[in-house]
């Protein structure tokens, strides 16, 4: 049993040797300056689009519920694009992450149909407008 621990402390130790850790710990944050680099880019490009689609919702008669919705979309999908990027720059597989949460998506979408039905239900309601407020009173 002395041998067997022994030859776990000497692989342990091996793998814990100053210039391998100083090694190992300057290439991960390498990659995780890289990573953040690249997300503060993405963080970039959504506030100057941000700024793009107020001008653009200031010029047209879009309401504002519409153009929060707008914002919102907007962001999380230039944020998402950004962190899957910034992932892969970090030298992380990002193509079985993706496929889980594809597999999950389509999980949960079947499982959620209904629920789903009526969410889009609602927001084509929403979108057409077929009654003002004011008929209402």
């Amino acid at each position: 049993m002395g041998e067997f621990l022994r030859s776990v402390w000497d692989r342990i130790s091996a793998q814990f040797q100053p210039d391998i850790l100083g090694e190992t710990v300057a290439i991960i944050l390498g990659n995780i300056i890289v990573a953040l680099v690249v997300f503060l880019a993405f963080y970039g490009l959504w506030r100057l689009m941000n700024r793009a689609l107020t001008v653009v919702v200031r010029r047209s008669s879009v309401d504002e519920t519409s153009a929060s919705f707008l914002r919102t979309a907007l962001k999380f999908a230039i944020l998402a694009v950004g962190l899957v990027q910034a992932l892969s720059a970090a030298g992380i597989n990002t193509g079985a992450v993706l496929t889980s949460l594809g597999i999950a998506g389509l999980t949960i979408g079947f499982a959620a149909r209904d629920a789903l039905s009526n969410i889009i239900s609602g927001l084509l309601i929403f979108w057409d407008r077929p009654f003002v407020i004011g008929d209402l009173v």
